[in-house]
């Protein structure tokens, strides 16, 4: 879906499994940016984001509702 994730990105998280932590769930409405990615199976590469509290987490492709352009 998302082919040109880069390091630095910024992107906006669409819903997510409600089982999530409180702390991601409260991120939704913020933008978040890339700051790492993780090859996984299938040459598969998941975001790896940080969030307001510095806590950083892998996130999935379909999970990321927009990709902000850097100007």
């Amino acid at each position: 879906m998302f082919n040109n994730l880069y390091i630095g990105q910024s992107i906006s998280l669409s819903i997510i499994n409600k089982l999530s932590p409180e702390k991601i769930i409260l991120s939704l409405c913020q933008q978040s940016k890339i700051k790492g990615l993780r090859y996984y199976t299938n040459n598969t590469i998941l975001p790896i984001i940080e969030l307001d509290d510095q806590t950083r987490i892998w996130i999935l492709p379909k999970e990321i509702k927009k990709i902000h352009s850097v100007h």
